[in-house]
């Protein structure tokens, strides 16, 4: 980990981190936080793996589970709630001008 200097910035986003996921229900999470390309904080709370009992750690890789299906719903449907008129529609504009619109 980086020079942790005289800030108390790592505990404190120690304390953070293990508040919010307290409070959120989290079961685990990990966090480093970079400055510079330095690490300045790295924390880490609760369990990668609740059932086996595996505590989390800085180096804990988490699998992000479903958290995808909000992006692929958001790019599928427009905002009136139906699908695009056209797949040919180019994804590098949103709303895509060939959607149907909320009024329309």
């Amino acid at each position: 980990m980086g020079t942790e200097q005289d800030t108390g910035f790592p505990r404190h986003v120690a304390g953070r981190l293990a508040t919010l996921a307290r409070e959120h229900k989290v079961v685990g999470a990990s966090l480093a936080v970079l400055h510079r390309g330095e690490i300045v904080a790295e924390a880490a709370t609760g369990h990668a793996n609740l059932a086996a009992g595996v505590e989390a750690t800085p180096e804990t890789v988490f699998q992000i589970g479903s958290i995808t299906n909000v992006w692929t719903a958001t790019l599928a449907f427009t905002p009136s709630g139906r699908p695009p008129a056209s797949r040919s529609c180019p994804s590098t504009t949103w709303p895509c001008a060939c959607w149907p619109t909320a009024a329309g």
